[in-house]
């Protein structure tokens, strides 16, 4: 890209030196450790660090552009671009460079609070089946056109975002499945997509470490569906209450799913398969649970809106199996171990309300789980008044501690807990995992929440292999001795 047509995409209020010569320019980074000579660096500011720090280190190394928010002095070789939010050209700059690579693919987009990964991958798989080629991209796994790298973030940076992208269309990428975090839409981080199906799942207690209040959160995902146009769909889910005013401003014909419309129900939730009567089919499923019913509507209507008959979907939608890490079994089922990636109370909630509903009265129901660190400390508490209404048997744990001293944590959440409530402390998750594994009968159900797909845990900014899986089934092995005893 030559310097000229970079400066007017940025529309900059100041350009120094003001008439600089024109060039060709190389790569656009945000990570100054990437740059090259001749390459473009813009600093934008995180929550931890802020790149404009990194400005004279990068035009050391090189770099021809700085784009900015404020000069920087003593940067004589460097052509300097003013803008007033490097955030909100970041990433129209990057998919410009890029050379606009989804602009002739079908964007997908899903945010809420709860469901964004089984609902993204259900549509996903759909697509999949239907003989789409497709991306994936959320918070266990990219996948381009069947090439899977596990994802750092739910929504990756513009510049990974635009790398993705690009990939995507060497590989003849029709449509893109993207779950679209809070986070994200805040950075602005999808700037420069066109999205042509934008679905909100629900809203619940989640980020407010992050977020200044629920207002701010509510109003970071609404802002996917503010930039959608007329040509566009949206889908929300009817049965809850914040989708009207997340759709107060969009201008997409809007496509309602759920329950409460009395357009859907679910005629069997059992601990096999759900099946949901929908526009005169039965969507089948062997997701279980009411929160999953509401999954697989959402996944139904959003290829609906793609243009997918009911009866299209009825038969795409028993083969989809759903993502690793969401009510995901461990070993043969005795006892029955559940590992899911539940770590607000409306997800603990929910997988345990669906787990209760599906198992039989004799049966006993286990929860391991804990808090993250450095997040919302206020849900704490809350977590645990749901595990003692929910569970027979509790376990606390650490979940990533983070910078946070683990008994500080369990401490928050133990707070929760009425004067009768029973429960068992250990902070290492290993053995807290191992613990109720071998304390569990063998008819008994062991959720292991908080966690999921994820296969570490960290601890003081350093992430350690931990994967709840893997230590189920080592525990696992641990129990043919007590096979057809009650244990514990």
């Amino acid at each position: 890209m030559k310097l000229h047509e970079l400066i007017s995409l940025c529309e900059p209020f100041k350009v120094v030196p003001k008439d600089p010569a024109d060039r060709h320019i190389g790569r656009l980074h945000q990570d100054s450790r990437n740059i090259e000579e001749g390459d473009a660096f813009i600093a934008i500011k995180g929550t931890q660090v802020d790149g404009h720090e990194f400005i004279p280190g990068a035009a050391m190394k090189g770099a021809a552009v700085v784009i900015a928010d404020r000069l920087t002095p003593g940067l004589d070789d460097t052509v300097q671009i003013v803008v007033k939010d490097t955030r909100e050209v970041a990433g129209y700059l990057f998919q410009a460079i890029a050379g606009y690579p989804a602009q002739d693919m079908t964007l997908i987009g899903v945010t809420g609070t709860n469901g964004k990964t089984t609902v993204s991958t259900l549509i996903y798989q759909a697509l999949v089946r239907s003989g789409k080629k497709a991306t994936l991209i959320g918070t266990v796994d990219t996948i381009i056109a069947g090439e899977r790298e596990q994802s750092r973030l739910t929504t990756p940076g513009p510049d990974e975002l635009a790398d993705i992208l690009s990939k995507s269309k060497a590989q003849g990428v029709t449509h893109v499945m993207m779950e679209v975090s809070s986070h994200a839409l805040q950075q602005r981080r999808t700037h420069g997509l066109k999205f042509s199906v934008a679905a909100f799942t629900n809203l619940s207690h989640d980020h407010l470490d992050y977020h200044r209040d629920a207002g701010e959160y509510l109003s970071a995902k609404r802002y996917l569906f503010d930039k959608l146009d007329e040509s566009a769909h949206a889908v929300v889910n009817a049965d809850d209450d914040a989708s009207r005013q997340m759709i107060g401003y969009c201008q997409a014909p809007i496509m309602w799913s759920g329950f409460n419309n009395k357009e859907a129900e679910i005629i069997r939730s059992d601990s096999a398969e759900t099946v949901i009567n929908w526009k005169g089919v039965e969507l089948k499923s062997p997701l279980v649970g009411r929160f999953n019913a509401s999954n697989i509507l959402m996944a139904a209507s959003v290829l609906h809106a793609l243009g997918f008959t009911p009866d299209e979907i009825a038969k795409l939608i028993p083969e989809c199996k759903g993502p690793e890490g969401r009510l995901e079994q461990v070993g043969d089922g005795q006892p029955v171990i559940l590992v899911d990636y539940a770590h607000t109370p409306d997800a603990l909630e929910n997988v345990l309300q669906a787990v209760k509903s599906v198992k039989q009265p004799d049966e006993q129901l286990s929860v391991v789980f804990g808090c993250g660190g450095d997040r919302d400390r206020n849900k704490r508490p809350k977590m645990a008044g749901i595990a003692e209404n929910y569970a027979d048997r509790i376990y606390l744990t650490s979940d990533n501690p983070r910078t946070e001293d683990p008994q500080q944590i369990i401490d928050d959440i133990r707070r929760g807990f009425s004067k009768a409530a029973e429960f068992k402390e250990e902070p290492d998750r290993r053995s807290a995992i191992a613990m109720a594994i071998k304390e569990a009968p063998d008819n008994g159900i062991v959720v292991i929440a908080g966690k999921g797909h994820e296969t570490y845990q960290e601890v003081e900014g350093v992430r350690h292999h931990l994967d709840d899986r893997e230590e189920a089934r080592n525990a696992l092995a641990e129990r043919p001795a007590l096979k057809g005893k009650e244990a514990g």
